[in-house]
């Protein structure tokens, strides 16, 4: 395939930074960059359509796999329709959405020895004793039945069954009722513990995890919580102990027996309570100012032949073996997009291309990618 595209952005951080990208073939937004004492982060800023093989964020061993690799939409989905917000938490806009005919989508974590977790692995796993780590996700539970959600860790490779769990937060239907409410829940192995904080059908709750691990591992969970970054709330929504290894390799994600059952986003791993739960977003993402970048579209490979200019909300596509657009032949196209990037927090940034076939890309008018090659999506 031989398809190219030529990108110039301005990124505004506190000043404007230029930024020129050539690309052919898919290219995602600008993504933020791992904070201080941020081990993993997925902010489901993926484009709309199935979960299955999206691979963004940082801490991963790799992409979301949904159960039998299933693709279904409706099913486990990235969606933009509904974003979750919680308080002044930092969100990115998109989000996941589950579940699927009793599925699971699920997602490994980094284990490289020089990775993020580099320091909390034992015997290959996350999980070496004295070691605290903190997990947040933001759900809410939008059907008004019984069906279970919930974020589970596990000690197997890529998730695509739940079992065995040996963590999982969330509604675990009847587990989770008291006196005919519904409670978010911690639930260690085999064992359920409630919180008194009820699920509200339709509205978004922040969960954070805490593990201590030892010879007894301690787990505690806090829903809601009223403080944002800083120092953890002096008493959890729910604590337990175990003397069973909870040392895990991977998330999973189960959303409901059917679809459109729950959401999820924000998922975070990190060694602080502030780091997972990291404030400044005003309950979503701050707004732009702008409308996307200028796209200007050629019928040939070099950047001639100009027969298409618009506007481009995101820069994000996969044309397969199709072109741009109808007056553009298949196969023989370049495409150069110009504009401004805005930032949504004062944090560092990193741009990123994923192509199939060429590339470059330019900030500050330096040519810091230059893959003008045909190639697999890279």
């Amino acid at each position: 395939m031989s398809r190219k595209s030529e990108r110039k952005l301005l990124s505004l951080l506190t000043v404007f930074l230029l930024v020129c990208f050539t690309v052919f073939g898919v290219a995602p937004a600008p993504e933020v960059k791992a904070a201080p004492g941020l081990l993993a982060y997925d902010s489901f800023e993926y484009s709309t359509g199935t979960l299955h093989g999206k691979n963004g964020g940082s801490g991963w061993s790799g992409a979301w796999v949904n159960q039998n690799e299933d693709t279904s939409i409706p099913g486990y989905n990235v969606n933009s329709s509904s974003p979750l917000s919680y308080s002044t938490l930092q969100t990115a806009g998109n989000y996941a959405i589950g579940g699927d005919s009793y599925q699971t989508a699920g997602r490994g974590l980094d284990l490289s020895s020089g990775g993020p977790f580099g320091s909390y692995l034992y015997n290959g796993l996350i999980g070496a004793p004295g070691k605290v780590l903190w997990m947040s996700v933001l759900m809410r539970k939008d059907a008004n039945n019984d069906q279970e959600v919930h974020v589970a860790l596990h000690p197997s490779h890529i998730v695509t069954w739940e079992n065995p769990a040996l963590v999982s937060i969330g509604y675990f239907g009847s587990y989770s009722h008291s006196g005919g409410t519904r409670y978010w829940t911690l639930k260690l192995g085999s064992s359920y513990y409630r919180t008194n904080v009820p699920v509200t059908i339709g509205e978004t709750a922040l969960l954070v995890l805490k593990i201590e691990f030892g010879s007894t591992n301690t787990v505690s969970l806090y829903v809601n919580p009223s403080s944002l970054g800083g120092s953890a709330p002096s008493s959890a929504s729910a604590t337990a102990t175990t003397t069973t290894s909870l040392a895990f390799r991977s998330l999973s994600y189960y959303g409901g027996n059917g679809t459109n059952q729950s959401s999820i986003d924000e998922i975070r791993f990190g060694d602080s309570y502030g780091s997972v739960t990291p404030a400044g977003g005003g309950g979503g993402t701050p707004p732009g100012s702008g409308t996307g970048l200028r796209g200007e579209y050629y019928d040939n490979m070099d950047l001639t032949g100009l027969k298409l200019t618009r506007t481009d909300a995101t820069v994000d596509f996969d044309w397969g073996y199709n072109s741009p657009d109808s007056s553009i032949g298949v196969d023989t196209f370049s495409v150069r997009w110009t504009g401004k990037v805005e930032p949504r927090y004062s944090e560092t940034y990193t741009f990123y291309t994923n192509t199939d076939d060429g590339v470059r890309l330019w900030v500050n008018n330096q040519l810091i990618i230059d893959k003008w090659i045909d190639q697999p999506a890279t």
